[in-house]
């Protein structure tokens, strides 16, 4: 039975997700003194205690696996087993030229290439121009499809990341490279107390780990000197997720036969589309879509459908319906 379509929500639900920061682990001492004697539980100590929130670490996963298997999959279903199809298309955005933004890329000039536009876009077609960093998702499927790896992996070079929008499914962490040949990065995400600065130096082979602690939009930024770095990081609670390239391009493999629906948006403007499709097995769908910006996005909160109700679906099938975009917080 296809779930109930649920009430647009936020990501976060429209009361948000409990905030989680980083704390320092402390080593425990132990004392030579004799262990202490055994006494009877207290009525207070029999009490049963409401479970607490995962304990928040810096360079770990702040949630185990059954705390991630509870959200993004709370009727417990096995992974789906069955025949899967693929989509794959571009993205377009209507309008002229994206505006340019205000940053400074004195340090590294050449990151005005990837950054010095409100948006990227690619050649130009017959509706507007191909849509570069675009989120596409598939939802509606009556199925738990898990994430295939436990990360997702980002490479800096040249000074810029390889894209602006990060997608990551719920309990995966971010994989930072730095591919550069002389520039150091810093890689954090906003927002997040700062205990220490996680060094990335050029050319290292060990990738820098950053945990986004919860459901939600984030920034990924650069704590050093490379201020115009502002990556858009959505954390959505299923995996059947993609981003375009410069030529507006992707494609979505894995995909539950059956129907399903494409969303496309963009974290720059509020505009968004959405096709309802039929996933055929060993056969990959063709669905292009078209973005009109319609006005600056606040923060993203606007974007609508491709990311969010993914979460309020995934109740009873793992899989979303149509999503809706948080706001940062």
């Amino acid at each position: 039975m296809r779930p109930v379509r649920p009430v647009r929500r936020t990501m976060c639900g429209g009361r948000g997700w409990p905030a989680l920061g980083l704390v320092i682990g402390a080593a425990l001492v132990f004392s030579c003194k004799d262990p202490p004697k055994e006494q009877a539980p207290s009525p207070e100590a029999a009490a049963p205690v409401e479970a607490a929130a995962p304990a928040p670490v810096q360079n770990n996963n702040p949630y185990t696996t059954a705390q991630i298997q509870k959200l993004v999959n709370p009727s417990g279903l096995p992974p789906y087993s069955g025949a899967t199809g693929s989509v794959e298309g571009t993205i377009t955005v209507r309008g002229g030229e994206p505006g340019r933004a205000e940053a400074d890329f004195s340090r590294c000039p050449d990151a005005a290439a990837t950054y010095g536009t409100k948006y990227r876009i690619g050649p130009a077609n017959a509706e507007g121009h191909a849509l570069a960093d675009a989120i596409v998702a598939v939802t509606g499927y009556d199925a738990y499809v898990p994430a295939k790896t436990d990360y997702v992996t980002v490479a800096f070079e040249g000074c810029a990341y390889d894209r602006r929008t990060v997608l990551l499914t719920f309990g995966q962490r971010i994989d930072v490279l730095n591919r550069a040949k002389k520039q150091m990065i810093t890689p954090d995400i906003e927002g997040l107390p700062v205990l220490s600065l996680r060094i990335a130096a050029p050319g290292s082979i060990a990738p820098v780990k950053l945990y986004p602690p919860q459901v939600g939009r984030f920034k990924l930024i650069d704590r050093g000197v490379l201020k115009y770095v502002a990556e858009d990081v959505y954390v959505l609670m299923h995996p059947l997720h993609s981003t375009t390239d410069l030529k507006g391009y992707y494609r979505i493999d894995g995909i539950p036969v059956g129907r399903a629906t494409v969303n496309g948006a963009h974290p720059a403007f509020a505009g968004d589309a959405a096709k309802e499709i039929t996933i055929s097995a060993n056969i990959v769908a063709r669905v292009d879509l078209v973005l009109t910006p319609g006005g600056e996005a606040d923060a993203g909160a606007n974007a609508k459908d491709a990311g969010a109700n993914a979460n309020a679906n995934a109740k009873d099938a793992g899989g979303p319906t149509k999503p809706t975009i948080a706001p940062i917080r």
